[in-house]
């Protein structure tokens, strides 16, 4: 579906459960009240959402302590070289190239300076940092999945 399908999907049944939860009041105006039990679950709601992302940027912390603490100074086997070289010149390296990759690669060396010592390391750093943000994200798509339509 996408993120943009997922986001109007959520956003449609915010809304409808919104709406569904609101009681009606014989007013003069006939306005929606909203009821005491609707505001707990908006409390709750935005309690549960304050501690998922707190715990998600914890988790990341961790990974990302545990990944640049442990990233290898130079180019290590396999593709690495040639990732660290071709990001360094903005080249294509073997297909499928991974632009998106070499671009960032290139950012993350120029704050290396004229240090061509640093180069590898800060390429390592990026792949680091990479892999820190993707177990943040799966972190929350799992509690996503997990929880999703439980709260309400």
């Amino acid at each position: 579906m996408g993120i943009v399908g997922e986001t109007n999907l959520l956003l449609f049944f915010d809304l409808t459960i919104l709406v569904t939860s609101f009681t009606f009041h014989f007013a003069p105006f006939n306005i929606f009240l909203p009821s005491p039990a609707t505001k707990t679950a908006f409390i709750a709601m935005n309690n549960y959402k304050k501690i998922n992302n707190i715990t998600g940027w914890v988790v990341f912390l961790i990974a990302a302590i545990t990944y640049l603490s442990t990233i290898e100074p130079t180019g290590s086997f396999w593709d690495c070289g040639e990732f660290i070289a071709t990001a360094h010149k903005l080249e294509v390296g073997h297909p499928p190239g991974a632009p998106l990759f070499m671009i960032l690669a290139r950012v993350f060396i120029l704050f290396a300076g004229d240090n061509t010592a640093m180069f590898s390391v800060m390429v390592n750093v990026l792949s680091a940092m990479m892999s820190a943000f993707t177990i943040l994200f799966l972190f929350w798509t799992i509690l996503g999945l997990a929880f999703a339509g439980q709260l309400y």
